[in-house]
């Protein structure tokens, strides 16, 4: 369908009860690269460095340059009117225009404004927006200024267009490798494809000389590679650390598995594959727990001597103490961010062994911390099995009652147990277990309780069913459970 087609102009207002927009975001894209490239191998060649350098130590493959015929304005040009003629854009329709570049050819007049020659005919020239040059991130805020845009009062139901664009070019040394030359740009409005996460947006900036153009009579900038390594893996580190503070405002249990892709911006790709590896880092960063705790069981107060004062059993109650709040700890931040996180989670842990034995019972420690979180008890004051005779050996025993009892804790039991079990881990049910232990006071009774587990679990598990069909599944179940009882009774 024709972008043209789809609402714009005041039939794109929001009712009254409508504040924003709804799911504003990127409608359509379109990239443009020259055809000319160099090749990485080819360039490690003729540069003299080692095979690999740029193609394995960067992961570069291939630098895109224009001719002489191209520059900045025309590659802008040439990606606005392809996205236009693509998508069936009415120039009327567009009310914003951005373009984010570093790459200048006029040090006043804007590439915006080379831009409008496409809403000439149209008679458009109602068009905000301008040029944005802020190195590489002038792309991404002019893609956030066309958003506010839409979401502001000044929106008069207009799309917005974006165009990122550079013609990177280094002097000779390691910094040429990351060049390039490419433009993409963005139809942005309502109702997209690629929608905006509203209130949660992370910014970091700061003043710092890694990458800038003091000498306007050069095309090539100053680079200093390793602080702008240092840079861009701090402003990850800030970005991500903010934005998780702020989405976990809103919709508790937002961790990196929440997102299915990370788009980067890419100085090089080996960056971009080593920033992947720092957001699982980072992510686990703000799960970890520690406990420590101000004890003499392993130390060195004698200077002279290489040999510690070891307290044996000290240092490991200290262990395994450390251990029992590490897992507490941990799981009530990975619970927060990760609905469901519990041991089963893990295919392997990682402990410091003081000795393999103790590792051993840390892992049996675990086990039991792990039930633990999940057990569930039931009690009640009912006499139906007591002893008030001390001068008798004997019970006094209401066998029918005691019965009722048993099997009343076993539904409270089995309902709380999968309670817990399933905020740990989702989908927890009875055919997660390869046996149950049942207290026996006869074995009849044991019998009756693994069928009415059968039921209790089945009960758990219809409860998303149609509520018709469940209550004759349910009716057909008790049928089932009335014949079978006497069965049992008669055994």
């Amino acid at each position: 369908m024709p972008i043209n087609t789809m609402l714009n102009g005041s039939s794109a207002q929001t009712d009254s009860t409508q504040k924003w927009p709804k799911n504003v975001g990127i409608l359509a894209i379109d990239m443009y690269f020259p055809n000319a490239f160099v090749d990485q191998k080819d360039l490690e060649k003729f540069n003299g460095v080692g095979e690999g350098k740029y193609t394995i130590g960067l992961g570069q493959h291939q630098m895109a340059f224009c001719n002489d015929r191209e520059d900045i304005n025309s590659i802008c040009l040439t990606v606005t009117k392809s996205l236009m003629d693509k998508h069936s854009i009415d120039p009327k329709s567009i009310g914003f225009l951005m373009i984010g570049t570093e790459t200048i050819i006029d040090k006043s007049k804007s590439v915006k404004t080379v831009l409008m020659d496409l809403f000439e005919k149209s008679g458009n020239h109602d068009i905000e927006g301008i040029h944005a040059t802020n190195a590489c991130y002038g792309g991404t805020d002019s893609l956030f200024r066309a958003w506010d845009w839409i979401e502001s009062s000044s929106w008069d139901g207009r799309y917005a267009i974006v165009v990122a664009a550079d013609i990177a070019v280094y002097a000779s040394g390691p910094a040429r490798p990351t060049g390039g030359c490419a433009a993409i740009a963005m139809l942005v409005g309502p109702d997209a494809a690629i929608v905006f996460d509203r209130k949660v947006r992370s910014t970091y900036m700061s003043n710092v000389y890694d990458f800038y153009k003091p000498d306007m009579s050069s095309e090539y900038p100053t680079v200093d590679g390793p602080l702008s390594n240092q840079c861009y893996l701090q402003a990850l580190d800030k970005c991500f650390k903010l934005y998780f503070e702020k989405a976990n405002k809103l919709t508790k249990g937002t961790s990196l598995d929440t997102f299915d892709a990370i788009v980067f911006h890419a100085p090089y790709c080996k960056l971009v594959q080593k920033s992947i590896a720092r957001l699982q880092l980072l992510n686990y960063l703000q799960m970890r727990s520690t406990y420590m705790s101000n004890v003499y069981d392993f130390y060195k107060p004698d200077m002279s001597s290489e040999y510690p004062t070891v307290d044996g059993p000290l240092s490991n109650q200290c262990y395994l103490q450390a251990l029992d709040k590490c897992f507490k700890l941990y799981f009530e931040k990975a619970n927060k961010l990760t609905k469901g996180t519990s041991l089963d989670t893990f295919d392997a842990i990682v402990f410091h062994a003081p000795y393999c034995k103790l590792v051993q019972k840390s892992i049996a420690r675990l086990q039991l911390l792990n039930y633990l979180q999940m057990r569930s008890t039931y009690m009640s004051n009912v006499y139906d099995f007591y002893k008030p005779d001390m001068s008798s050996e004997y019970p006094t025993v209401d066998g029918p009652l005691s019965n009722q009892c048993y099997l009343q804790a076993l539904d409270k039991c089995f309902k709380l147990y999968f309670e817990k079990a399933n905020k740990l881990t989702k989908g927890t049910s009875l055919d997660t277990f390869d046996a149950i232990v049942f207290h026996a006071p006869y074995c009849k009774l044991v019998q009756k309780s693994i069928a009415r587990l059968q039921l209790l679990n089945y009960l758990q598990s219809s409860d998303n069913q149609n509520n018709d069909s469940r209550q004759e599944d349910v009716l057909r179940l008790q049928c089932l459970w009335v014949r079978t009882l006497p069965s049992f009774l008669t055994g």
